[in-house]
This record gives C-alpha cells, structure tokens and sequence, in this order.
C-alpha cells in the first residue's frame, strides 16, 4: 500500500491524498482546493503536518515552479519557491521525500505530450480516477498519480536488484 500527496502550490492551488490500497488502483482518500495566500506560512506548515500524519502519507509531490524572463507574473514564481520550501520543511521534520516535477514532465506523463492543455489534464484525470474534479485539485491529483507510479516503479527494480544479487551469492555457493 502506498499513500502519496500531490500539492498544487499557488495563489489557489490544491492538496490531493491518493492511496493504492485496492488492487493497485490509485483513490483519492481527500481533494480539496486550497487558497494559499490567505494563510500564513505556519498555516501552510500546520496543514500539511496534519495531513502527514493523519493520512500516513509516504511521498509528496509538487509541481516545480517555472522561472524565466518570459514569465509576465514574477511574482508568482517566488511565491511559489516559499510555500515549496515550507512543504520540504513539513516532509523533512518527518522524514518524507518530497519530489518536484516541471509542468512537461507531469503533463508528459498523464497526457502523453509536454504541451497539454489545462482542459486535456483534467479530462485525463476525470477518467483515470472516475472524478470531476476541479482545474486546480486536477493538476495535484496529477501530481499524486505520478509520484506514486514513479515510487512504485523504483520500488520494484530495488526489489529485482536484490533478487538477483542473492540468486548471484546461491550460485556461487
């Protein structure tokens, strides 16, 4: 069983908890829609503390926020690096890795292509999870899916590595 959490940070963004626990279908166990500029940094830390623990959650999942001289909101991109660096502060008091994506990457991954749309991620989502979720919670269930496909992926070759390094030491005895 696997518990992952994907954060959608922003202005308005999104905390999605998915779990693996039947069958190895990923389901939401809580989706919400948050809105990060109302609460203060201790806020954001105390809910997500809350969250860690109350879900047992094993990694969380952010989207990497874009910089560059093309970006009309530079504010956005700073704003988003400090609540970024308040959730690795939450993960790593309780020593849960935290994996950051840039948006290609997670739209790679759900959709199959880099340029994506808003509206393609959500219809992606809504069918994967057989849930209308909203733009934003969308994009952290997105999150969610890809850092526990991921995890479970580098779980399973750990675990061929070690079959095949005691299948290695049988031989040789």
């Amino acid at each position: 069983m696997m518990r992952t959490m994907g954060i959608d940070l922003g202005r308005v963004g999104a905390i999605v908890i998915l779990s693996d626990e039947s069958a190895g279908n990923a389901w939401p166990l809580w989706a919400r829609q948050v809105d990060f500029h109302r609460l203060k940094p201790w806020g954001l830390q105390a809910t997500i503390d809350k969250l860690l623990v109350d879900y047992g959650v094993q990694v969380v999942a952010t989207e990497r926020p874009i910089t560059g001289r093309w970006d009309p909101r530079p504010g956005i991109p700073m704003a988003q690096r400090g609540q970024q660096e308040l959730v690795k502060a939450a993960c790593g008091r309780r020593d849960i890795p935290v994996r950051d994506y840039p948006p290609r990457e997670l739209k790679k991954a759900v959709v199959g292509k880099g340029t994506a749309t808003k509206v393609d991620m959500q219809n992606h989502i809504r069918a994967l999870l057989r849930l209308d979720l909203g733009e934003h919670v969308a994009d952290a269930a997105a999150l969610a899916l890809l850092v526990m496909n991921r995890e479970r992926t580098r779980l399973k070759a750990q675990s061929q590595t070690r079959m095949r390094l005691r299948a290695g030491r049988k031989a040789r005895l």
